[in-house]
């Protein structure tokens, strides 16, 4: 029994994490994965048992974990940078969330023959969107701006009132309050207990993170601790106001602005894809084979009448009259999978309907399931198709991100911005740069894992970055930055002469193909500087008719004397050209568009450096 216990554990946590990780590797959304796996080692292979496995802790801690969930929600939500598109995300939120309950509820009824009430939770639940499913999809799509943030904050708002909402129909359908004024008033109590305990909890932290009586490696852990501590003491006064009240603390706490919270978005990176994961499965594995006999059908047809249907209507009466393209507001209409919220509120609901003696309440998990599944492979599939067509699809990132304030990579950022190629310069020790006029390209000078840094990065459209601050700890923590913003391929670094003098960082690269190493091997940034630091040391060739012509051909008598540092094809994409990419100029020459810049310096200490002629 002990082993059965274990292995069920394991594969919760295991399938959690790795169901995720698949999805990730060939972009296919992770949710669908989830609960074919949940399903798998539930329903079909018995190995997961959650109400055996967890007993009368399941409802509680699914519950907790939901309100951790709508924390890390809440926490997201940065109300300054809705931008341009906050009148349509409060539409959406709003007139939107009534046009799709109206219409799911009619859906419900109509396509799965339940009562009145059960019909109405259900489309309560299915009223939500999610970021845990909304943002790998545009992330994966590019949707340009503002409609990718209006998407983005809308999956991220409507959460907390999915789930709210779910609750105020769920206490309405089972209260037995005699009154329409009476269930009004326990309905406000609940939300506001849940509030003034959320903010309770969020002024506490906030005032420890101020006077600095929580060690910074223990931010996190204090955070979370302390959600589950104001989900605890609202459920403790008035059940149910858990939700209200991890919501609550959540925005407050992203929202305000006298601690430096910005350690705590770790929650959201890593704690979240646990229990994400695993909730998931235990929710998937729950759902038994009965629970799906005689609703398939059904739930089918409710999935294509809320993909086909309902969310074009509610997003075009939401984007009515607004200043939205109409090829954006077809875009928004055409994206809304439903995620974690929905399923793991589904599971809650239920069990409370079937509390209260609904023999229908069985029907809304399976069904839930199956519109997370029908609705996550369509959207999935479809959105970038759908945005390429509409023109929506914003272009790949093409610019270069250079992490150093020394004259030598200002010249560098120079000359890129020079041939078109959008061009950051990040140089947090230099802050003076930002004033200077000489420089006409963007200047970011603060810390780069700030929220801010990440905000700039995506707005000026890095997608290649250069580490060669002649700060070792900047380097350091530029590069793991970086790497998680842009991905490892992207970020190339540049030793110095002796080599890194970081351990940290040269950890980082030790074992890394020589694709990571920025230009010729041979190089090093303290070459760069002393060849940049001579007039003309940076040249620009031009390819025209399959050979490299020297523009302002001052003292070179061959590209021997040449060593390529980026190729700028006609868009200004620039590449950094690693060792690997000259030896594919090399061996293909014919890769090279016509018109393509090369940005070189003379060799002179590098002799290791190949010729780029065929």
């Amino acid at each position: 029994m002990d082993f059965e216990v274990t292995l069920a554990l394991g594969l919760i946590v295991g399938l959690g994490i790795g169901a995720q990780w698949l999805g990730r590797t060939i972009k296919f959304p992770s949710i669908v994965l989830l609960l074919g796996a949940g399903v798998l080692v539930g329903p079909v292979a018995g190995l997961v048992d959650p109400e055996e496995l967890f007993g009368d802790l399941l409802n509680p801690a699914v519950t907790l974990a939901v309100g951790l969930i709508l924390f890390e929600s809440g926490f997201s939500l940065d109300l300054r940078e809705m931008g341009d598109g906050r009148r349509v995300v409060v539409r959406l939120v709003t007139l939107g969330v009534l046009v799709t309950l109206a219409l799911a509820t009619l859906a419900s009824y109509l396509f799965l023959d339940v009562d009145v009430q059960t019909a109405l939770l259900l489309g309560a639940i299915l009223v939500v969107s999610g970021p845990t499913v909304v943002l790998p999809i545009l992330r994966e799509t590019r949707v340009h701006e503002p409609t990718n943030a209006i998407l983005r904050w809308e999956g991220i708002v409507i959460d907390p009132i999915g789930a709210a909402l779910g609750l105020i129909i769920l206490h309405i359908v089972t209260s037995d309050a005699p009154h329409l004024l009476a269930q009004t008033a326990e309905l406000v109590t609940t939300v506001a207990v849940g509030v003034a305990c959320g903010l309770a909890g969020a002024v506490l932290l906030v005032l420890a993170l101020r006077w600095y009586l929580i060690p910074e490696d223990l931010q996190v852990a204090a955070a979370v601790a302390l959600a589950v501590a104001v989900f605890v003491a609202a459920e403790a006064v008035l059940g149910e106001a858990g939700l209200f009240a991890t919501t609550a603390f959540g925005i407050a706490l992203r929202n305000q602005r006298f601690a430096v919270v910005t350690r705590i978005r770790v929650f959201g990176e890593d704690i979240s894809a646990l229990i994400l994961g695993s909730l998931f499965i235990v929710l998937a594995a729950g759902v038994t084979k009965s629970e799906f006999q005689g609703v398939v059908t059904g739930s089918l047809l409710l999935a294509a009448a809320l993909v086909l249907v309902v969310r074009p209507l509610a997003a075009l009466a939401s984007t009515a009259r607004t200043s939205l393209p109409w090829k954006d507001r077809a875009f928004v209409a055409s994206l809304a999978p439903r995620g974690i919220v929905a399923a793991s509120t589904a599971s809650v609901y239920a069990l409370a309907l079937s509390a209260e003696g609904f023999d229908d309440a069985s029907v809304i998990p399976a069904a839930t399931f199956i519109v997370i599944v029908v609705a996550g492979t369509f959207y999935g599939l479809s959105a970038r198709p759908i945005a390429k067509a509409l023109g929506v699809a914003a272009q790949v990132p093409r610019g270069i991100a250079i992490v150093s304030s020394e004259p030598w990579a200002q010249t560098l950022a120079s000359g890129l911005h020079a041939l078109g190629t959008p061009v950051l310069l990040v140089a947090s020790d230099r802050e003076d740069l930002e004033d200077d006029p000489g420089i006409r390209y963007p200047v970011y000078c603060g810390y780069v894992g700030s929220e801010e840094f990440e905000e700039v990065l995506g707005k000026s459209g890095i997608g290649t970055a250069l580490v060669v601050s002649s700060s070792p700890e900047q380097n350091s923590i530029a590069t793991g930055v970086l790497m998680e913003l842009l991905g490892r391929k992207a970020v190339h670094h540049l030793p110095p002469e002796g080599g890194h003098a970081d351990s940290h960082l040269a950890e980082l690269w030790d074992g890394t193909p020589d694709m990571h190493k920025a230009f010729d091997p041979a190089i090093t940034t303290d070459e760069l500087r002393r060849v940049l630091d001579e007039p003309a040391g940076l040249r620009t060739l031009t390819w025209e008719d399959g050979d490299w012509r020297v523009d302002g051909d001052a003292g070179i008598d061959s590209l021997r004397d040449l060593t390529p540092l980026f190729l700028v094809p006609p868009d200004g994409r620039a590449r950094v050209v690693t060792g690997s990419e000259l030896r594919r100029i090399e061996r293909r020459p014919g890769l090279v568009e016509q018109g393509s810049r090369l940005l070189a310096v003379p060799t002179r200490a590098a002799p290791a450096v190949r010729d780029v002629e065929r």
